[in-house]
């Protein structure tokens, strides 16, 4: 074969990568001329934090105001984010200018929990200074939609999903034979 028989073969194969994305966008397009919401999901633990921020009103919606609010927020701590790691200028951050941004965070976080539950000083949290930092803070938004499916999972007897009474009173019983005198599981404990 020559470079030409070899190159008109290629031109269907070429043509479908060009269309068939083009046909996709088409599509995604007409949906949101027919009303379909192409935004932020609304769930999960980002939203959840973003209602508890800035769902003023305490309705679990954002208003236009709210939600002009938040953009806002976003944007101030975009061009901060920028400001302080894009250290090539390029007005966008690079995976190592990323990194450098999470570890600073989580750095603060740390220092953060040490500085308001390290009681004796030492630099270090005992498993008692722990144990506040797990009751104050308690786990995750994520770790907690885990939790509750979980719970309904296992102790909606009617299946309603949602647990009423008296399956949280069974729930609560469970859960204080499965635990020990501090929270923690019995014959665990770390003394």
């Amino acid at each position: 074969m020559n470079k030409v028989q070899i190159s008109k073969k290629w031109i269907p194969c070429l043509l479908a990568s060009l269309i068939i994305p083009a046909v996709g966008f088409a599509e995604e397009s007409e949906e949101a001329a027919a009303g379909r919401r192409k935004g932020p999901r609304k769930e999960g633990p980002r939203h959840e934090m973003i209602l508890e921020k800035f769902d003023a009103d305490g309705d679990g919606k954002l208003s236009e105001e709210e939600r002009a609010t938040a953009k806002a927020a976003g944007e101030a701590r975009r061009a901060e984010m920028l400001k302080t790691y894009d250290a090539d200028g390029d007005g966008k951050l690079s995976q190592a200018e990323r990194k450098k941004a999470m570890k600073d965070k989580r750095e603060k976080w740390h220092a953060e929990i040490l500085e308001k539950f390290d009681a004796d000083g030492d630099g270090k949290l005992s498993e008692e200074e722990r144990a506040k930092v797990r009751e104050e803070m308690g786990p995750p938004p994520q770790k907690r939609k885990e939790m509750r499916e979980k719970a309904l999972e296992r102790f909606d007897a009617d299946g309603d999903g949602k647990l009423s009474e008296e399956e949280r009173a069974t729930a609560r019983e469970e859960m204080k034979k499965r635990k020990g005198p501090i929270g923690e599981k019995k014959g665990l404990s770390r003394e």
